[in-house]
């Protein structure tokens, strides 16, 4: 096991959201969704874009090292399918972000 981490299919706002989808070629992805404040300060830092879909360990551990630069939660969404069971536990997210 890798680690948990909060699921939800709702967006919440603050979280660095990191969506799971299959690819074209049935490849694992993610994608990095954050609010439109942190994107713009993001942007102005001068990270890389995180906007198009990647291979799911680079989303993870962008949207990570993200959610740990500006202190916000970081929560998965989208296909549960995607994610191996081995890697850990989605956690159905039970609490609400401020």
């Amino acid at each position: 096991m890798i680690a948990d981490f909060d699921y939800s299919l709702g967006e919440h706002p603050g979280a660095v959201m990191v969506r799971l989808h299959w690819g074209s070629d049935g490849e694992r992805c993610g994608q990095i969704l954050v609010p439109p404040a942190l994107d713009r300060m993001l942007e102005a830092g001068g990270y890389p874009a995180h906007a198009d879909s990647m291979a799911i360990e680079a989303a993870l551990s962008y949207g990570v090292f993200i959610a740990l630069k500006v202190g916000q939660p970081i929560q998965l969404t989208g296909d549960a399918t995607v994610w191996k069971r081995e890697w850990g536990t989605l956690k159905p997210l039970q609490r609400l972000w401020n």
